[in-house]
């Protein structure tokens, strides 16, 4: 199936994006920071805006996606649904101006899967709601980076019985950052970051380390301020190497 977008109305939608109320390089420098807490409060701050635009919402969406994924485990159960209602409201505004349709699925598929954690005694029907939401969104567009990479979480976390394969979530990561970079937009920024870590953490979980610090070098040779990589992970890759080789000699 032919993308719902064709590139005239990707280059103007970017340039619509360029124009909104969020200052993304705020934003960007506060994911590289891992400072999300920041974005909470920006978040908070933009979506008490009077009369949003539907590209504002559309801007919103994203930064709801990554932040309600972050703080999922630590914020309290009412402050995550009240941020998925709002949430959901810009979603069904943004499908009635017929935009953007495979990315509302995924952020869909991403709701469905929220709630599959803070509703434990429902995870199975939200779990087959998250997987129906992300076949749409990759019928609808399957170039589409943002449900590449999220079906490469599902092939790296969902139990092998179940349809995971921590091998093809490599090469589904792969793909998503080759098609962030080919389109390179401001809003998607910090995905295409959290997608060098995915990828990184997948070959740490097929067990090849080398390629795992490989991937972290060259997150940081494209963003080296990237500081959870650069400070946090890539060191514990490197030490873990390190033990592996002296337990093997």
């Amino acid at each position: 199936m032919k993308r719902i977008i064709p590139l005239l109305l990707t280059v103007i939608l970017s340039s619509f994006l360029k124009a909104g109320i969020v200052d993304h390089d705020a934003m960007y420098a506060a994911y590289l920071d891992n400072d999300m807490a920041a974005w909470g409060i920006k978040l908070t701050e933009y979506t008490g805006t009077d009369n949003l635009s539907i590209e504002d919402k559309v801007e919103l969406s994203n930064y709801l996606y990554g932040y309600i994924g972050f703080v999922i485990e630590t914020e309290k159960k009412q402050i995550i649904e009240d941020w998925i209602t709002l949430w959901e409201t810009y979603l069904d505004e943004i499908e009635k101006a017929e935009i953007e349709l495979s990315t509302i699925h995924v952020y869909r598929s991403s709701i469905a899967a929220y709630k599959a954690k803070i509703y434990p005694f429902q995870v199975l029907a939200h779990a087959r709601r998250s997987l129906a939401e992300l076949e749409t969104a990759l019928e609808i567009d399957p170039e589409n980076p943002l449900a590449i990479g999220l079906q490469g979480n599902v092939k790296q976390y969902v139990p092998k019985m179940m349809g995971g394969d921590k091998s093809d979530a490599v090469d589904l990561y792969i793909r998503a950052i080759e098609l962030f970079d080919q389109n390179p937009i401001p809003l998607y920024r910090w995905d295409r970051c959290g997608m060098a870590l995915c990828l990184a953490q997948a070959y740490e979980k097929t067990n090849q380390l080398q390629k795992a610090i490989n991937s972290c070098q060259e997150a940081l040779k494209n963003e080296p301020r990237f500081s959870y990589i650069s400070k946090i992970y890539l060191p514990e890759l490197i030490e873990k190497q390190a033990k592996n080789r002296q337990l093997n000699n």
